[in-house]
């Protein structure tokens, strides 16, 4: 369960530093305040901290300790400016701000002064290693932001869908069944604050809605699965929906909470038979959450493989992914292994999902190059792992808290954030809302980046490929194509630069190629496959071939290579032979579109690079990997 949507506990002693004058300095009242600082309660801290600030700007104490509670509070830019006040360039201990200027600014968007204090750090000699790290990451993470394939993802909001979310947290939501969805929440309307009145006031719990269509009702929450004084949240069921894990916290002393993973058998829609998951999931010393679990088949057997969240040693830094399998035979889980350093960073990598369908992980992230706080990031099932993550981009993601991506059917995702547009309580953004969204079509590979630069540029984002070429008679393509299919022209918006014709202003890499083209290149490649056992283009191919033959006719300086890759089925000398027939099946589509045959070259590496896995975990067959990886690259060269 996420530390910052977690009630905001603190103790009697500090409502005594809240009734006491504004112009009280005195070490015990910001001892009282410090102590709120550490038991998380930002909120109940904030008025008295805005009122000694007020009256005395130049305390540096002050000034951090309102930084403190602004970034607890989830309030980036007002966090950075109060850093900033506190921050004394003359004063060796300021380097400790260094790191939380940097990031609230980052967080706030404001990235022309993150590069300024980017520099900072730089030029500070006293800088450690950890904020010099960051500072070069965060240096990453805005230029790689501003790529053109980073600006928009492949799913929009779905307004039609509104979940009743409440003021205070909605998040982690998941389907139960075809009518029922589960997520976690504190339902308030209203900040919460310490009142000792009440025990164990506000704790989050897991409920269930009812949904019909659009429509959302008859909320619920298992008493089962959440006893008192405990926080509850964070479901995954099995895909048979026969077992439930979830998470359960209790509040230490010192303000934090130790997690543990619990597992419920579900029977005709109820729960019973709650119990704790043993040590090789919750590794004592250590705090584990947010299960997520997915089931397989071997050798006639049910395995249950579990992704969560822990920090016990062993891992990256900070929270890590982590996955342990079932075993039947013994009935326990077996010792848990990290996902390794490429998933995780020195900062928190959180809300596990694996895509049932691909066995893909998509997961957040605080560390890996983002928007601001915590971004959602694909990372595409290889082997036995999985590969280099990649950032969904906008409008998945944002400046704010992204987390908790979960597939709702094919045609549609839901995600938890606390980003413009959820519930504001007294204008502060700590609260996740759970958001809908639904799957655009699929696009062809100038459309695609058309699309991007329209959101980039805030235009429509309704666009096509804008040169469609004469029709070639069936004759000669007839022996190349698997299925016809239709383009229609569709016209792009203004703010679009014309996809095929390179932009001379652009920087170019060491082949002579610039960022637009690269990313043109990039997205047909991924678009060029083939039928099973064969040299035949599929029909969706040749809206791309369309959109590289246009690129070659309208820049006569380029040459390209074509290189044939295929599954594992079959020989090795088959596969090579049928991988240089695919690349020559490229090339006679192109040529036929008007490309000189003498700017083509064409490479054969049958088996050898396979870009997806051909089988699965469990040593089935995988299909959908495998017509991946029937594929031609592309290589663009300037002569």
């Amino acid at each position: 369960m996420k530390k910052t949507t977690v009630l905001l506990w603190t103790i009697w002693l500090a409502y005594s530093a809240l009734a006491q004058s504004p112009a009280d300095t005195s070490r015990a009242n910001l001892q009282a305040l410090s102590m709120q600082m550490q038991r998380n309660s930002f909120y109940t801290a904030l008025p008295e901290l805005e009122r000694l600030s007020k009256n005395y700007p130049a305390n540096q104490k002050i000034q951090q300790l309102l930084g403190d509670a602004y970034q607890g509070a989830r309030l980036p830019d007002k966090a950075a400016a109060a850093y900033e006040a506190a921050y004394n360039p003359k004063s060796k201990t300021s380097n400790r701000l260094l790191l939380p200027i940097l990031l609230n600014y980052f967080n706030a968007g404001n990235y022309p002064k993150s590069r300024i204090w980017i520099d900072q750090i730089e030029k500070r000699r006293d800088a450690d290693g950890n904020t010099k790290a960051r500072a070069k990451a965060l240096a990453l993470a805005i230029d790689e932001m501003a790529k053109a394939d980073t600006i928009s993802s492949r799913f929009a909001p779905d307004t039609s869908v509104r979940f009743p979310n409440s003021g205070y947290a909605d998040f982690a939501a998941a389907r139960m069944d075809d009518t029922t969805m589960i997520f976690t929440s504190l339902r308030q309307d209203s900040i919460a604050y310490y009142d000792p009145a009440l025990p164990n006031f506000a704790t989050h719990k897991i409920y269930l809605y009812a949904r019909s269509g659009n429509h959302f009702d008859r909320i619920e929450s298992p008493k089962i699965l959440t006893p008192p004084g405990q926080h509850s949240g964070n479901g995954s069921f099995t895909p048979d929906g026969k077992h439930f894990y979830f998470t359960r916290c209790i509040e230490q002393e010192n303000g934090k909470l130790a997690c543990s993973i619990f597992r419920a058998d579900v029977e005709n829609g109820k729960f019973r038979n709650v119990r704790k998951l043993d040590g090789a999931i919750n590794k004592t010393g250590s705090s584990n959450t947010q299960p997520f679990v997915v089931t397989s088949t071997a050798k006639n057997t049910l395995v249950e493989t579990l992704y969560f969240v822990s920090d016990r040693k062993g891992g990256a830094g900070g929270a890590d992914l982590w996955m342990a399998t079932y075993n039947t035979k013994k009935n326990k889980f077996g010792n848990a292994a990290n996902l390794g350093r490429l998933i995780n960073t020195p900062g928190d990598e959180t809300t596990p999902f694996i895509d049932p369908e691909t066995g893909h992980l998509y997961f957040s992230s605080d560390f890996l190059p983002g928007y601001g706080g915590k971004d959602i990031f694909l990372a595409r099932k290889a082997g036995n792992g999985f590969g280099k993550p990649i950032n969904l981009g906008k409008p998945v993601n944002s400046m704010a808290d992204d987390a908790f991506f979960r597939f709702d059917g094919k045609d549609a995702a839901y995600l938890s954030s606390n980003r413009k547009g959820a519930h504001e309580l007294e204008q502060m953004g700590c609260c996740e809302d759970i958001f809908f969204m639904k799957r655009l079509p699929k696009l062809d590979s100038v459309q695609w980046l058309a699309y991007q630069q329209a959101a980039k540029n805030n235009s429509t984002a309704t666009v096509a490929n804008p040169e469609i070429p004469k029709p070639v008679p069936a004759e000669e393509t007839k022996a190349l194509v698997a299925a016809p299919i239709e383009t229609k022209p569709v016209v792009l918006p203004k703010t679009e630069v014309a996809i095929g014709k390179v932009d001379l202003k652009t920087k170019n890499d060491s082949k002579g190629i610039n960022q637009q083209t690269t990313n043109l290149m990039k997205a047909i490649s991924q678009n060029i496959q083939f039928e099973l056992g064969s040299n035949k283009l599929t029909a969706n191919t040749l809206p791309h071939l369309d959109s590289l033959s246009s690129l070659l006719r309208n820049n006569r300086k380029f040459r390209i290579s074509l290189t044939g890759h295929t599954d594992n089925k079959g020989s090795k000398a088959l596969n090579t032979a049928l991988s240089k027939k695919r690349a020559d099946a490229v090339k006679a589509y192109l040529t036929s579109r008007g490309v000189e045959k003498s700017r083509i070259t064409t490479y054969a590496k049958g088996p050898l690079v396979p870009l997806f896995p051909n089988t699965k975990p469990d040593g089935g067959d995988n299909p959908e990997g495998r017509a991946k990886n029937r594929r031609v690259t592309l290589e663009l060269k300037k002569l």
